[in-house]
């Protein structure tokens, strides 16, 4: 804790599955580009819907970083574990983490 009292926070690491990109780098460059990332759904029909457009994460395959095994396609947990994997990486580039330090998801 600081001496105001108020817990500090130091970011280690970024990971990033947005819309605009799969990871920080292309996400930011997409975004500091002004391009936009809303399109027609295409994770499931929206014929019953009425709206049919959204901004969805593209190509992304959870199978590249995540076994079969435990990969569920469609699961938001596939992309906290993807973004918290890359994230990791860059820590560990950017600091050396101590034992204690984990991700926060």
């Amino acid at each position: 804790m600081s001496a105001s009292g108020r817990r500090r926070v130091v970011i280690t690491g970024l990971g990033a599955v947005t819309p605009l990109g799969n990871d920080v780098r292309a996400s930011w460059e997409q975004l500091v580009a002004g391009r936009g990332a809303a399109g027609p759904i295409t994770a499931f029909d929206t014929t019953d819907f009425a709206v049919a457009f959204a901004c969805e994460a593209k190509d992304f395959e959870p199978t590249r970083w995540i076994e079969r095994k435990q990969a569920r396609r469609g699961c938001t947990v596939d992309v906290r574990v993807y973004a918290c994997r890359r994230m990791t990486g860059h820590r560990s580039r950017v600091a050396s983490p101590t034992p204690s330090q984990r991700p926060l998801l």
